[in-house]
């Protein structure tokens, strides 16, 4: 699992649940916080050395969508009496993966890409769909099909022919918009979920994920197809894997261009807001050691001897130092100017 990693020596697997017999109908099942759903990924990691990037971020993502009221968290929040337990995100744990009785590697059991995760059933209720890497693009600046792919329909490429003609319809209409349309502070709220975007932006920028600027980007809409919310995925190469920001010349970051140009008090003070909590570095601290706490070190020891991590002797202290810069730098850049 991972097309990017395909080539690495530590693999990426899929695992998918299936009811006895002849492995006709899926298996759901729930594991702690996640939502119950029978596909699930064992992540490798194998190009961070810290092996915690993905899954420190996932949960601050988290943290920063509860720092929102309530109907702000998720837009399928005020579709439910309670809360769902769906985050969008990829909530994952540490586990000791073994062949045959042989060590095989420290490793990340937790969700995939599923619908059951943004509280859709079908096309009926809404569309995901996740920016693909391709030669053209992919881009803000010009909607180019087979950069996309339809992750309701089994990673089906995005098209205009078949079962889901409304999504290309959907994120055409999306697309003319971005490069079109009019952008105030009333139209855009009814084309995307302002807080989303910024949340997006802000994490991109202080954690450099030039991946995820529209690559890996999760598109979601509800049933009616016209407001789109952005979600992360794909997040370990980040932290300190770039050391450039988000260059807002390029024709293909025309989306963030407009936001930052239209909504700039608010990302500052977004920003603020998830300084004194979220992005707080001693939070961050505490959250790094909570999670590499329940990984047992012999096996992180093994991991280290079988995967040839000697490489990475001060990778804790390096993702630590770096993110420490990012928020000198950043406190910087995000001011009302």
């Amino acid at each position: 699992q991972g097309a990017s990693t395909l080539d690495a020596p530590k693999k990426g697997l899929r695992l998918t649940l299936f009811k006895k017999g002849d492995f006709a109908k899926k298996d759901k099942i729930k594991i702690g916080e996640m939502v119950a759903t029978s596909k699930f990924n064992i992540k490798a990691y194998y190009g961070d050395g810290t092996r915690i990037k993905d899954l420190v971020l996932q949960r601050l993502i988290v943290e920063a969508r509860y720092q929102r009221t309530y109907l702000e968290q998720y837009p399928w929040n005020s579709d439910y009496p309670i809360f769902t337990g769906a985050t969008g995100t990829i909530m994952s744990f540490p586990v000791k993966l073994t062949t045959s009785g042989n060590f095989y590697g420290v490793s990340f059991f937790g969700l995939a890409k599923d619908k059951a995760n943004y509280m859709l059933d079908g096309d009926k209720d809404g569309m995901i769909i996740s920016g693909d890497f391709a030669d053209k693009g992919p881009s803000f600046a010009e909607f180019y099909p087979p950069t996309w792919s339809d992750e309701m329909n089994d990673d089906e490429e995005l098209t205009d022919h078949g079962h889901t003609p409304t999504n290309y319809a959907a994120l055409t209409t999306f697309f003319d918009w971005i490069n079109n349309g009019v952008w105030d502070k009333t139209t855009v709220p009814q084309h995307l979920s302002v807080i989303d975007f910024i949340d997006y932006y802000i994490f991109v920028e202080v954690f450099r994920m030039r991946d995820n600027d529209i690559h890996n980007i999760i598109l979601f809409t509800k049933s009616d197809k016209k407001k789109f919310y952005a979600f992360l995925y794909d997040l370990d190469q980040s932290w300190n894997h770039y050391s450039y920001d988000m260059n807002m010349e390029l024709s293909n970051n025309i989306l963030w261009k407009k936001l930052t140009a239209l909504y700039w008090k608010e990302i500052v003070a977004r920003y603020k807001e998830l300084r004194s909590t979220v992005l707080n570095y001693n939070h961050v601290v505490n959250l790094i050691t909570s999670i590499q706490s329940s990984i047992d070190y012999r096996d992180f020891e093994d991991e280290i001897t079988k995967w040839n991590l000697v490489h990475y002797t001060n990778a804790t202290n390096n993702m630590l130092q770096g993110f420490k810069n990012n928020l000198e730098h950043f406190d910087n850049k995000f001011i009302i100017e």
